[in-house]
């Protein structure tokens, strides 16, 4: 709703259409142009052909929002299911890869493109218990700073953004799954913090995250190409210094302050 109230035609991708059709109503009910469209990030055919879709209804894709992700199992890594732990990289990382792939052509023909991977600080610091997601998010950083690299001088940008602790999706499944953990199970501890993350205010509100993103889409912050960008970061003064950011190569996956997830 945020993009098409900034003039952009919306093209929404789900497994199921179903949950987006509110959005899509909104976004019509407002004046903007939108579609939707179903699809698994991790079907490279389908994808392709969501692609073909999209542009002969509104021509080549000029932004990329790769946000479709899954928490993951949560445990000890040697206690959890290694389907579901593999799945989770599927997900996160493969599906980031099918889609970005499918939609670059386009845009290095054109000389022109933006590309924005929705990804998380537990791909930037220690996440116990969170193994699969954590090193999903991980590798969505490293593969935005290599294919920053890889398409800059075919006028491509590509980030990496934390739109924080979103009360939204994955932060809102760990509060209200219905269930009841353990006492003093890992479960209840990882609820737990979470809890205290809300009741401490270090969460953000699904309007600014999508303001974030809607900031880093506008063109502003191209010269930031490869970094990692947190909400919590002054985007103002990044840009402003993105010569010293490129130059001592800041902003990237390396080891500068150590934040403890949960656990």
């Amino acid at each position: 709703m945020r993009f098409a109230a900034e003039g952009a035609r919306v093209a929404l991708l789900a497994r199921s259409v179903t949950g987006l059709q509110e959005t899509l109503a909104a976004v019509l009910d407002a004046g903007g142009e939108g579609l939707t469209l179903a699809a698994d990030v991790t079907d490279q055919r389908a994808i392709m052909r969501a692609r073909a879709e999209i542009e002969g209804a509104f021509g080549p894709v000029e932004v990329l929002v790769n946000n479709a992700g899954v928490g993951g199992p949560t445990g000890e890594m040697w206690e959890v299911d290694a389907g579901e732990w593999w799945r989770t990289i599927e997900i996160n990382l493969h599906g980031t890869f099918i889609c970005t792939r499918t939609i670059l052509p386009a845009m290095v023909r054109l000389h022109r493109g933006r590309i924005i991977n929705v990804v998380s600080n537990a791909g930037a610091h220690r996440w116990p218990y969170f193994t699969a997601y954590a090193t999903s998010k991980a590798a969505v950083i490293k593969l935005t700073e290599s294919l920053a690299a890889e398409t800059r001088a075919h006028g491509v940008a590509v980030l990496a953004a934390h739109p924080g602790l979103v009360r939204a999706g994955l932060t809102d499944a760990e509060l209200t799954d219905g269930t009841s953990p353990v006492e003093g199970s890992l479960a209840e501890r990882v609820r737990d913090w979470f809890a205290q993350e809300v009741a401490a205010g270090r969460t953000v509100s699904a309007e600014e995250a999508a303001a974030f993103m809607v900031d880093l889409a506008s063109g502003r912050a191209d010269m930031l190409s490869g970094r990692y960008i947190a909400i919590e970061d002054d985007l103002d003064a990044l840009i402003a210094r993105a010569g010293e950011v490129q130059s001592e190569n800041l902003h990237a996956l390396k080891v500068q302050r150590l934040v403890h997830g949960p656990g």
